[in-house]
Protein backbone atom coordinates (compact mmCIF):
# COMPACT_ATOMS: atom_id res chain seq x y z
CA UNK A 1 0.00 0.00 0.00
CA UNK A 2 1.28 3.08 -0.86
CA UNK A 3 -1.41 5.82 -0.45
CA UNK A 4 0.20 7.54 2.63
CA UNK A 5 3.65 8.57 0.06
CA UNK A 6 3.04 11.10 -2.44
CA UNK A 7 5.83 10.71 -5.50
CA UNK A 8 6.70 13.15 -8.03
CA UNK A 9 8.38 12.80 -10.79
CA UNK A 10 11.40 14.32 -12.82
CA UNK A 11 10.19 16.73 -15.29
CA UNK A 12 12.00 14.23 -17.37
CA UNK A 13 10.37 11.50 -17.22
CA UNK A 14 7.21 10.60 -19.18
CA UNK A 15 3.94 11.72 -17.25
CA UNK A 16 1.53 9.03 -18.91
CA UNK A 17 3.69 6.26 -18.64
CA UNK A 18 3.88 7.11 -14.98
CA UNK A 19 0.11 7.74 -14.19
CA UNK A 20 -0.30 4.83 -16.25
CA UNK A 21 1.42 2.12 -14.97
CA UNK A 22 4.36 3.89 -12.42
CA UNK A 23 7.13 3.21 -14.87
CA UNK A 24 9.85 5.92 -14.86
CA UNK A 25 10.93 6.26 -18.93
CA UNK A 26 12.46 9.40 -20.51
CA UNK A 27 10.10 11.82 -22.07
CA UNK A 28 12.64 11.69 -24.93
CA UNK A 29 15.70 10.10 -25.90
CA UNK A 30 17.65 12.58 -24.99
CA UNK A 31 20.53 11.48 -22.19
CA UNK A 32 20.52 12.30 -18.71
CA UNK A 33 23.94 14.63 -17.69
CA UNK A 34 27.23 12.25 -17.45
CA UNK A 35 29.02 12.18 -13.48
CA UNK A 36 25.97 14.36 -12.55
CA UNK A 37 23.39 13.33 -9.70
CA UNK A 38 20.18 13.71 -10.85
CA UNK A 39 16.60 12.67 -8.69
CA UNK A 40 14.42 11.26 -11.17
CA UNK A 41 11.54 10.57 -8.63
CA UNK A 42 11.11 12.37 -4.92
CA UNK A 43 8.86 11.06 -2.73
CA UNK A 44 7.80 11.90 0.88
CA UNK A 45 5.28 10.38 3.68
CA UNK A 46 2.35 11.92 3.97
CA UNK A 47 0.31 10.55 6.52
CA UNK A 48 1.14 11.09 10.31
CA UNK A 49 -0.90 8.22 11.73
CA UNK A 50 1.29 5.43 10.66
CA UNK A 51 5.22 5.72 10.71
CA UNK A 52 5.81 1.93 10.55
CA UNK A 53 5.66 2.37 6.52
CA UNK A 54 8.66 4.74 6.78
CA UNK A 55 11.79 2.21 5.66
CA UNK A 56 14.17 4.84 6.80
CA UNK A 57 14.39 7.17 9.68
CA UNK A 58 16.36 10.22 9.54
CA UNK A 59 17.06 11.78 12.85
CA UNK A 60 19.30 15.55 12.62
CA UNK A 61 20.82 17.39 15.51
CA UNK A 62 22.06 20.88 14.48
CA UNK A 63 24.09 22.73 16.89
CA UNK A 64 25.47 26.88 16.22
CA UNK A 65 28.52 27.31 18.50
CA UNK A 66 29.80 30.56 19.44
CA UNK A 67 31.34 31.94 16.24
CA UNK A 68 27.73 31.00 14.35
CA UNK A 69 29.57 27.76 12.73
CA UNK A 70 26.51 24.85 12.51
CA UNK A 71 27.30 21.50 13.14
CA UNK A 72 24.35 18.72 12.13
CA UNK A 73 24.86 15.06 13.49
CA UNK A 74 22.81 13.26 11.49
CA UNK A 75 21.41 9.49 12.18
CA UNK A 76 20.25 7.21 10.01
CA UNK A 77 18.15 3.86 11.11
CA UNK A 78 16.95 1.32 9.10
CA UNK A 79 13.68 0.64 10.55
CA UNK A 80 12.17 -2.11 7.80
CA UNK A 81 14.28 -4.99 8.91
CA UNK A 82 13.42 -7.01 5.76
CA UNK A 83 15.46 -4.45 3.48
CA UNK A 84 19.06 -3.97 2.60
CA UNK A 85 20.79 -0.45 2.19
CA UNK A 86 23.19 -0.66 -0.14
CA UNK A 87 25.27 2.99 -1.52
CA UNK A 88 23.03 5.05 -0.01
CA UNK A 89 23.83 8.64 -0.86
CA UNK A 90 22.35 11.60 1.58
CA UNK A 91 22.05 15.27 0.03
CA UNK A 92 21.71 18.17 2.06
CA UNK A 93 21.69 21.46 -0.36
CA UNK A 94 23.15 23.88 1.75
CA UNK A 95 22.62 27.37 0.55
CA UNK A 96 26.20 29.27 1.12
CA UNK A 97 29.51 29.45 -0.55
CA UNK A 98 31.13 27.80 2.05
CA UNK A 99 31.64 24.47 1.22
CA UNK A 100 30.69 22.08 4.14
CA UNK A 101 33.04 19.68 5.95
CA UNK A 102 32.10 15.65 6.21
Amino acid sequence: DVAPFQFTPHPGMSKPEWTASNLLKPKSSKPFPKDKTLSILKWRYASKDDEAMVPLRVTCWPEVDMDGITTVNMELELVAGHLTLRDVVVTIPVPTSDAAEV
